[in-house]
């Protein structure tokens, strides 16, 4: 699991409302150009807040990685300390074109350290040979061993998470759809990423829409699910994943060991969780230290772009995040 740091609240509008009313949560969407939000609250056993404003869940998917990892890891078929190689069964050998003689281990996967092991550096690439090792070993494919071992235990239908948009043929209605708000941008998306087929919204002189979409590397980033479903198995992250995903809380130590970054331990609030965005879409999903509350935030803003637009957005969502905590955690 990836490390996230509480900043502080610096927006005071409804600030001492519990829970945060509505016009304080739309009012910094609309500020933030995030047109819509599903927010949840959840502790070991309930739902304790459920809203939504105006969903694939980017990079939240690859913590799938993690939990298929260490069920293989109880199940003594996977070490983490080992040459990924060995699982991968590849005709080449994967390894870092600056440190060629050094082997790359699952554990370097997982904790985003393959660079080989000194520095955290966030890579889809890396996930996805997480998930072929996963394949490998499993005989599965990726998607249908977590169908297998982690969905469908947790009472998961097909209909409410899938990595595959055929799936929700008869709910596409529910599907969210992505959009960006600076329309200058059009051009670089046709420069850059054409086969999005970007194109300027209807009737906006502002907005761009991104028509649904998918990527190869599909394990790191393609999970769709709804808040509520993925509320479930952020329940069972608060109960250990027991008994029906993890058996042993020496694995779940193991996901919740935390790599050191850049900046992230310097100040207090720490928090176990994971932020992911790809065009078109923002999400977090985090958890208190003590592990006793969790809040997922799903949303169609973007935050893809390094400029003041994306820091916006993202500030934004931590405000949000932040004062969720605020007020559960009293």
């Amino acid at each position: 699991m990836l490390l996230y740091l509480l900043f502080g609240i610096t927006v005071t509008i409804a600030a001492h409302q519990c829970p945060p009313c509505r016009t304080w949560i739309e009012h910094q969407l609309r500020n933030a150009h995030i047109p819509g939000l599903a927010a949840i609250v959840v502790n070991s056993s309930d739902i304790l807040y459920e809203q939504d404003f105006g969903f694939h869940s980017p990079s939240l998917s690859r913590t799938f990685i993690a939990l298929a990892t260490m069920q293989l890891v109880e199940k003594g078929q996977l070490n983490l300390d080992v040459d990924i190689n060995q699982y991968l069964n590849l005709p080449m050998r994967i390894f870092h074109p600056s440190h060629p003689l050094s082997i790359i281990t699952m554990r370097h996967i997982v904790s985003h350290s393959s660079a080989p092991g000194n520095v955290t550096y966030y890579t889809n690439v890396g996930a996805v040979w997480g998930a072929l090792a996963i394949e490998r070993i499993s005989g599965l494919t990726f998607e249908n061993y977590v169908r297998q071992g982690i969905l469908d235990p947790s009472g998961i239908s097909t209909s409410d998470a899938s990595y595959r948009l055929s799936s929700f043929t008869m709910r596409k209605i529910d599907l969210v759809d992505q959009y960006v708000y600076n329309v200058s941008l059009l051009s670089i998306y046709h420069q850059i990423i054409p086969q999005l087929n970007v194109v300027q919204a209807t009737n906006s002189t502002d907005w761009l829409y991104i028509p649904h979409y998918s990527i190869s590397v599909y394990p790191a980033a393609m999970l769709r699910m709804s808040a509520r479903s993925l509320s479930i198995y952020l329940r069972l992250f608060l109960n250990n994943f027991s008994p029906d995903l993890l058996r042993n809380v020496s694995s779940m130590n193991e996901m919740l060991h935390v790599s050191r970054q850049e900046g992230s331990l310097d100040e207090p609030g720490v928090q176990y969780g994971h932020r992911g965005w790809m065009p078109g879409v923002a999400h977090t999903m985090m958890v208190n230290e003590k592990r006793s509350l969790g809040i997922i935030l799903l949303s169609n803003g973007d935050i893809t772009w390094s400029d003041s637009l994306a820091k916006q957005a993202s500030s934004t969502l931590t405000d949000i995040t932040g004062q969720l905590f605020d007020c559960f955690e009293q």
